[in-house]
C-alpha cells in the first residue's frame, strides 16, 4: 500500500480486508499498522538504531491518536534512553505496561522476572572463568591486576547478579562511583578490565553458557579525569632517575652476601643489563648462549612489554639480543651454578597457586630486594631510567643507541616488511660497545 497519513477509515478498511499488509503512517515516522490474513492486527514501531533495524509491537488496544502519541514519545527520547528502551525487550514491556496502567488509572504491577539460570552464570563465576582463560594467554600479573580491579568494593553488589542481565549503565554507575572517590586511574583500569571480560563472554563459544550479547560493553568508558595543579608535580615525584652515586650504592650492596643468593644475582643481572624485572625473573638457562661468538642473552617477546603487545597484534617480533660484558656474564655463570640443572636461571621455591607447578622466581621479589638497599630510593625500573638518562648524557649516546638496549622496537619500524621477514641482524657491533661502556661505568660508581 502507498505510504499515506493514516485515518480511522483507512485503518478500518485494512483490518476488514483480512489480507497481509503493513500500512505506514506518513505523519508519524516509525508508526505502522500490521494486519494478518487471520484478521489479527497490531500497531507496530519500527526504528533504526546504530545501523540496525528494530521492531516493537504496541498491541491492538490503542486508538490511532494514542499510537501516534506513543511513537512520537519514543522518537523524542534521548539517544541512549531510546536505545535501551528499544533493544532490551524487558524494558520495552515495562515501559509500555506503565502506559497502559496510567491510561486505565490502575496501579502498574511489573511481570515477575524469569527464573534465575543455573549456578555458574553469575558475575562472580563468569569472572572466575574468564580469569582462568586469560591467565593462560597473558601475563599472570596482568591477569591478577584485572581480577583485582573487578573486586573493589563498588563492584561487590554485581558479583551475585546474573551476568547476562548486567547492563552497560549498571557498570558505568559503578565505574563513576570509583572515580568519584578519587581513584581515577582505578576507574579506568576497572572499565578496561570489564570490557575485556565481556568481550570474552560475548564470544560465540561462551554465548550458550552466559547469554551475553557481543559488544554490550564496547562503549564503556571511565569519566574524564579532573585537572589538578599538582598533577605535574606528582608525576615528577613518581619518576626517579638514579645518579651515579646511587647506582654505586646499589652495586656495593648487591655484591655483599645477605643470605639471598638467588635474589642478589637477579638484582645484579638487572643492574648490569638494564632489562625489565620480568625478563630477569623469567629467564631460562637456555636463553644465554653465544651469537656470532659473543656471549648474549636472547629475551623472547613474551617477556618484553612492547614486543608482547606487537606479537598479539600479529606482528613478526624476534628475540631481543643483549650482549653480555664480562661482569654480566660472570653473574649468569654464578646463577647457573646456584640453579644447577633447573630450567630457569632463577627457579622458584614454591608454586604461586595450589594447582600450578613450581616455575621461576616472582618478579616482585626483585622489587622487594631493591627496597632493602640503604642509600637508594631506586626501584628496578629506575635502573632503565639511569641508563636512558644519566648514562646517556655522560656517554653521549643517541636516542637510537638507547633504544637498541632498552628494546623499544630497537629503533626499527615493526611494520617494515624487510625487518619482519628478511632482516634478523642482532646488531651486535653496535650493541656490544654500548653494553661494555654501561657495565664499566656501573663498576666505576661502586669505587
Amino acid at each position: 500500500m502507498p505510504k499515506l497519513p493514516l485515518t480511522q477509515k483507512l485503518v478500518s478498511k485494512a483490518i476488514d480486508a483480512k489480507r497481509e499488509a503493513e500500512v505506514r503512517d506518513a505523519s508519524t515516522p516509525g508508526l505502522m499498522l500490521r494486519v494478518r490474513a487471520s484478521g489479527a492486527w497490531t500497531w507496530s514501531l519500527r526504528v533504526t538504531l546504530k545501523y540496525r533495524d528494530y521492531r516493537r509491537d504496541l498491541g491492538d488496544d490503542w486508538t490511532l491518536d494514542e499510537a501516534r502519541k506513543i511513537v512520537s514519545e519514543v522518537n523524542g527520547m534521548e539517544r541512549w534512553t531510546r536505545f535501551d528502551t528499544i533493544t532490551e525487550e524487558a524494558r520495552w514491556t515495562d515501559w509500555l505496561g506503565r502506559k497502559r496502567a496510567r491510561r486505565s488509572g490502575e496501579v502498574y504491577v511489573a511481570p515477575p522476572p524469569p527464573p534465575e539460570p543455573a549456578t555458574g552464570q553469575t558475575w562472580r563465576d563468569a569472572q572466575a572463568a574468564w580469569i582462568v582463560d586469560f591467565r593462560e594467554r597473558r601475563r599472570e600479573t596482568t591477569a591478577y591486576g584485572y581480577d583485582m580491579a573487578l573486586k573493589v568494593a563498588e563492584f561487590v553488589p554485581l558479583h551475585d547478579r546474573v551476568v547476562s542481565r548486567v547492563t552497560r549503565i549498571d557498570v558505568s554507575e559503578v565505574v563513576a562511583a570509583i572515580a568519584k572517590r578519587g581513584a581515577e586511574r582505578q576507574a579506568e583500569l576497572s572499565a578496561h578490565a570489564c570490557r575485556k571480560m565481556f568481550e570474552w563472554l560475548g564470544m560465540d563459544a561462551q554465548t550458550r553458557k552466559y547469554g551475553v550479547a557481543p559488544g554490550i560493553m564496547k562503549d564503556l568508558q571511565a569519566p574524564e579525569r579532573r585537572e589538578s595543579e599538582t598533577d605535574d608535580e606528582n608525576e615528577k615525584a613518581s619518576t626517579h632517575v638514579p645518579d651515579g652515586a646511587e647506582i654505586g650504592a646499589i652495586l656495593r650492596w648487591l655484591r655483599e652476601d645477605h643470605g639471598l643468593e638467588r635474589d642478589r644475582l637477579a638484582g645484579l643481572l638487572l643492574l648490569y643489563t638494564a632489562q625489565r624485572r620480568r625478563a630477569v625473573a623469567c629467564a631460562r638457562q637456555g636463553d644465554f648462549r653465544d651469537v656470532d661468538g659473543v656471549p648474549c642473552w636472547l629475551i623472547p617477546p613474551m617477556h618484553r612489554k612492547s614486543a608482547s603487545i606487537l606479537k598479539r597484534k600479529g606482528k613478526a617480533v624476534h628475540a631481543h639480543v643483549v650482549p653480555l660484558p664480562p661482569a654480566a656474564l660472570a653473574v649468569v655463570q654464578r646463577a647457573k651454578e646456584v640453579a644447577e640443572k633447573d630450567e630457569w636461571l632463577f627457579p622458584g621455591v614454591r608454586p604461586r597457586r595450589a594447582d600450578a607447578p613450581v616455575s621461576h622466581m616472582h618478579p616482585s621479589l626483585i622489587t622487594h630486594l631493591y627496597k632493602k638497599i640503604p642509600g637508594s630510593e631506586a626501584k628496578p625500573h629506575d635502573v632503565r631510567r639511569a641508563f636512558g638518562t644519566t648514562y646517556k648524557k655522560l656517554a653521549k649516546l643517541s636516542l637510537s643507541d638507547v633504544k637498541l638496549i632498552l628494546d623499544h622496537s630497537e629503533d626499527t619500524d615493526p611494520d617494515d616488511v624487510t625487518v619482519k621477514h628478511y632482516t634478523f641482524d642482532p646488531r651486535l657491533p653496535e650493541k656490544t660497545p654500548i653494553m661494555a661502556g654501561w657495565c664499566a661505568w656501573v663498576d666505576d660508581q661502586a669505587g
